[in-house]
């Protein structure tokens, strides 16, 4: 197994490969993603670890290209997932999504593996499979979320109209005020 290469940094947004002892381009990385060699980009300054951001520079530019993955609606929504219980369910249901796809390629262009808005003469290419896989996962996903907030207000307001004690109606049990 090929060794953690270093890539630091810099204020001036250079990144230096420590292995080959020079700076390198955000594209040099995206090769390195593409060879799967292991690297780990850092902050000269502060040693934080920065390639989660590296990585999502590399995913704008590519969004940024002719052909993006995501669609606007889908970007929106994994906007709102963030902060909400349901982030850390999107995130691994994506990763899964992907690799799933990514690992069981479609073994015939012609036929019936392919999602339903592909005809045999489409032929989608991977780029297409997954912006639709997406799609579908983030939709499914706005689903059970808004499912579990209906559940959640239709608890809390039963909560609000039911006694604790004996389960009766509690605008029932409330002595009017009269003012």
């Amino acid at each position: 197994m090929e060794a953690l290469r270093v890539i630091k940094k810099y204020p001036n947004r250079r990144l230096y490969d420590m292995c080959s002892k020079r700076y390198i381009t955000l594209c040099e990385v995206k090769t390195l993603v593409l060879e799967q060699a292991p690297f780990q980009v850092i902050d000269a300054r502060t040693q934080q670890d920065l390639t989660r951001c590296i990585l999502m520079q590399i995913i704008l530019e590519e969004e940024l290209g002719k052909s993006p993955l995501f669609s606007c609606e889908m970007l929106s929504r994994m906007i709102r997932s963030y902060g909400n219980g349901m982030q850390r369910f999107l995130g691994h249901y994506l990763e899964q999504g992907l690799r799933y796809v990514l690992e069981h390629p479609p073994q015939d262009p012609a036929g019936t593996d392919l999602p339903a808005p592909y005809s045999a003469s489409d032929e989608p290419s991977l780029h297409d499979l997954m912006g639709h896989h997406l799609d579908q996962i983030t939709r499914l996903f706005h689903t059970l979320q808004q499912q579990g907030e209906n559940i959640s207000a239709a608890s809390s307001l039963q909560n609000q109209h039911m006694s604790p004690v004996n389960g009766s109606h509690a605008e029932y049990d409330q002595p009017h005020l009269q003012g």
